[in-house]
């Protein structure tokens, strides 16, 4: 599988950690950037309304409403050649709803910004702006650009009364006309006379467009389609996308600064971390996180889900139910956590990993991985299982506002840990690395006391746990099925030949990537601290989550088997969440990993969820109609599903 890489170099700003939005490296919208990124299709963000008292035009410069920290003086839009500092500070990053993320790069000559028809010149290579280029500036007064419309209606509005329009240009402004501004008639810039007549009748009422509800007539048409007795009654997945085409064609990379989130007043330092291979170590300044993307076809509108994993797993764990949201037209991503998977595994020493290594950290690069793939301020479904809620709790608490619903799949809920086996595993962490070349080359056995020696049996631990985690483990899980998993701490190319360099693969040829181990058993000793994602108390628990202030839908589920963890935890979160809109489920014939063990319930369980939050046919609801995965179909969903898609 090959792999996508793009980089985030980041900066931070005045308000707080934001690599994405002042990253050079991304230009958007739909170009291939320098390190082969290409967007696909991004929603608006969120942006604050524009007030009476929000300017415009206060000076020959434009200014437009956006976050402060454009105004850094880290920040590559400032040094840019082509605008001056003095230009930047009063540009912030959001010139339009259209323009969702990445205006820094209006700084860069290649910009598909700078190209846009939507934008002239003058804005980009001139000196701050006279009155005579605003004037024929599409920029601040286009009809695409929608956040611009509650101005025109203000009498106190500086566009109004700005010096630097004189009436004869604002006549010609296409914003006074469109006729998609439907307030503008009541305008005082109509009634005052700074609007010829011949525009201003061009510009008639038009009421807001409101999608009608589907009459009683129209359900029973679209109910009643006539059955196809050649198609049986087995499930038809071909109401659906086709699998084929939601599913990925490569691990992406996103990477970011590691200072920023583990030594922030340290800038240039390097990083220990386990080489690819994991067999050894290096020194880099950023860390990435693996991720795929399920069902980002060119005309999906669908909502966005991110989901992350548990262990020793990675995200290969989720493909299965990936693939079937993205068939009924979720837009998926998946990704790797830190020290798991294709990402980054970090090598902390004994005291710095108890503290860099905690769930706490982690948000901060999923709020960017979600920045960069879903578009900055997107909303989304943050969906995580095991040791992934550790993640999605600490994201709840702290970017909350972002999320549609969150999910929790066999999470470590509050004091549900310890778990036995994954503690050993972190307390093998504790001891020293053997890094004599030639242990390292499989050459000589490790020393007695070292990590290598005690992690000897790691394979077999592993695999056995990973067959508790399921309650059908006979069906799911060989040393075909759990080869992905395993991956990433051992070596498990069992098809290599004599022709291979390293010989025909052999139990001794196939070392442990000792490495990779030792950053995922890092991971486990840090986190595995039940006071981390248990409420807070100011000094009994201060390191725990502020549930009482969460305000995010969430659903919890268990399989019916897991003896991993314990599943009645999920019901004390109505009682911590008072806030939020609780719902828990209980997985029939399913364990720990409820999603490997019931893929199509589990899938299902989340379709049926967001339909229930959003209805069809309103704001965040699916694209496709869904009409099952499995049981006895009727023989006529295919134009059962097409009539409810076109009703809605």
């Amino acid at each position: 599988m090959s792999i996508r890489q793009m980089s985030i170099p980041g900066t931070l700003s005045s308000v707080g950690y934001q690599p994405i939005i002042l990253s050079p490296t991304i230009r958007l919208p739909g170009t291939v950037s320098s390190v082969g990124y290409q967007p696909q299709r991004f929603v608006r963000p969120s942006i604050p309304p524009i007030t009476a008292t929000s300017p415009i035009i206060l000076s020959p410069t434009i200014r437009l409403p956006g976050p402060a920290s454009m105004g850094s003086p880290a920040s590559p839009y400032i040094t840019s050649p082509l605008i001056s500092p003095s230009q930047l500070g009063s540009l912030p990053i959001a010139i339009s709803s259209r323009r969702n993320v990445m205006i820094p790069s209006i700084g860069s000559p290649q910009s598909p910004y700078i190209a846009s028809p939507y934008i002239t010149s003058p804005l980009i290579t001139s000196p701050p702006i006279s009155p005579t280029q605003l004037g024929s500036l599409p920029i601040a007064i286009s009809p695409r650009r929608s956040v611009m419309s509650p101005l025109t209606a203000s009498p106190q509005s500086p566009y109004i009364t700005s010096p630097l329009i004189s009436p004869t240009q604002l006549g010609s402004l296409p914003m006074a006309i469109s006729p998609r501004r439907t307030t503008i008639v009541q305008s005082p810039m109509i009634t005052t006379g700074l609007i010829s007549p011949r525009l201003s009748t061009v510009m008639p009422m038009i009421p807001a467009y409101v999608k009608r509800e589907p009459s009683d007539s129209e359900l029973y048409d679209a109910a009643t389609q006539p059955i196809n007795i050649f198609a049986g009654n087995q499930p038809r997945w071909s109401i659906y996308k086709n699998p084929k085409t939601v599913e990925p064609t490569m691990i992406e990379m996103f990477g970011f600064d590691a200072y920023l989130i583990y030594d922030p007043q340290n800038p240039n330092r390097l990083f220990s971390v386990a080489t690819d291979d994991g067999m050894n170590k290096t020194m880099t300044k950023q860390f990435k996180i693996a991720f795929t993307r399920w069902g980002w076809g060119r005309n999906n509108t669908g909502p966005f889900v991110l989901i992350g994993h548990g262990v020793p797993a990675n995200q290969t764990q989720w493909w299965d139910v990936a693939r079937l949201l993205a068939m009924v037209g979720f837009r998926v991503v998946t990704f790797d956590m830190l020290t798991m998977g294709w990402s980054t595994k970090p090598l902390f020493d004994n005291k710095e990993k108890m503290e860099k290594l905690r769930w706490v950290h982690d948000k901060y690069y999923v709020n960017w991985l979600a920045d960069v793939v879903f578009g900055v301020g997107s909303k989304f479904v943050y969906i995580a299982d095991d040791w992934g809620t550790g993640i999605l709790h600490k994201y709840m608490e702290t970017f909350g506002n972002r999320l549609l619903w969150a999910g929790d799949q066999d999470g470590i809920r509050g004091g549900a840990y310890p778990v036995p086996e994954i503690e050993d595993i972190g307390q093998a962490s504790m001891l020293p690395m053997d890094e004599r070349p030639q242990v390292l080359a499989g050459k000589i056995p490790p020393a007695p006391g070292s990590f290598q020696m005690a992690m000897g049996g790691a394979n077999s631990s592993l695999t056995q746990i990973l067959k508790t985690m399921a309650h059908t483990s006979s069906k799911k899980f060989n040393q075909w099925s759990m080869r992905p998993i395993l991956r990433p701490f051992f070596s498990v190319d069992y098809e290599r030949n004599a022709t291979d360099p390293r010989g025909a693969a052999a139990p001794f040829n196939m070392p442990h990537k000792n490495f990779a181990l030792k950053s995922m058993a890092d991971r486990a000793i840090a986190s595995l601290r039940s006071g981390d994602l248990s409420p807070y108390h100011p000094y009994k628990n201060p390191g725990g989550i502020r549930y009482s202030q969460i305000e995010v839908n969430l659903m919890l589920w268990s399989g019916e088997y897991d003896n991993m963890m314990s599943s009645n935890q999920r019901l004390r979160y109505k009682y911590w969440m008072p806030k939020s809109r609780v719902l828990t489920q209980e997985v029939p014939r399913a364990g720990h990993f409820s999603g490997v063990d019931q893929p199509k319930w589990i899938a299902t369980m989340i379709i049926e969820f967001h339909s229930f939050l959003f209805r069809p046919g309103k704001p965040n609801s699916l694209p496709k109609p869904f009409l099952g995965f499995d049981g006895i179909f009727k023989g006529n969903e295919e134009k059962e599903a097409a009539a409810y898609e076109k009703l809605y």
